[in-house]
């Protein structure tokens, strides 16, 4: 997800909840200036939440990578 500065500013609560399912990438003059991200926990219940809903065999943290990539 991209937002701007100022919207993030004036939003911080709202993306501060939604970097905890979501990397939040935070623009400054449409270029690219921070990206935050929930904590590994937060990110490895988002995993866990999953369980059955997604085979996979591999680390646990690979496929996290890959799904948070996707978003």
């Amino acid at each position: 997800m991209r937002v701007t500065s100022t919207d993030f500013k004036n939003n911080f609560g709202k993306y501060l909840d939604l970097s905890k399912q979501r990397e939040v990438h935070i623009t400054r003059h449409g270029k690219p200036e921070f990206r935050i991200s929930g904590t590994v926990e937060e990110r490895r219940r988002v995993i866990d939440s999953l369980d059955g809903i997604v085979k996979y065999d591999g680390d646990v943290d690979e496929l996290l990578k890959k799904r948070l990539d996707d978003l």
